[in-house]
């Protein structure tokens, strides 16, 4: 999707695991950017790889969020105009996740938490890895609306 982005208040994030048969692995979490044209921001990609030999070599990334940003409607931004439609889809892996964590629990599941603007408004979701961080489990909103906390920023 690109490379990692450079981004001093979302830097990449790295955790070692261990697994239930004693091995180790060491799980590195990181954005990609991807310019969008009529975005005040850049649409970004939370993506997740995993080393078993200590960084040597690392497993095809894989993103970790279930959601993506279409682009907006109007001339700017590249819509439909007139039809308040997208005309399509940034691509299936970016949306607005930033301002990440990553976490291994004691038996091998990796957490990864961060901010998503999926809604219209900053928000905290998490999700899960079981199977070493080939797949991550649906996308959960920390605090759903209507609470006043649900605005994480």
């Amino acid at each position: 999707l690109g490379p990692i982005e450079p981004h001093g208040e979302s830097p990449p994030k790295l955790a070692w695991a261990r697994a239930d048969d004693g091995s180790t692995s060491l799980g590195a979490l990181y954005v990609v950017g991807k310019l969008v044209p009529g975005r005040r921001f850049p649409a970004s990609a939370l993506r997740f790889v995993r080393s078993t030999d200590g960084g040597r070599t690392w497993s095809p990334p894989v993103t970790v969020t279930d959601d993506s940003v279409a682009v907006a409607d109007g001339p700017r931004a590249g819509g439909v105009a007139g039809t308040g439609r997208p005309s399509a889809t940034v691509d299936r892996d970016f949306g607005s996740h930033n301002f990440h964590a990553l976490h291994a629990a004691a038996d091998g599941t990796w957490y990864v938490a961060w901010l998503d603007g999926r809604h219209g408004a900053s928000a905290t979701y998490v999700t899960r890895s079981r199977d070493g961080g080939r797949s991550w489990a649906p996308n959960v909103r920390v605090v759903p609306p209507p609470s006043a906390a649900a605005e994480a920023c």
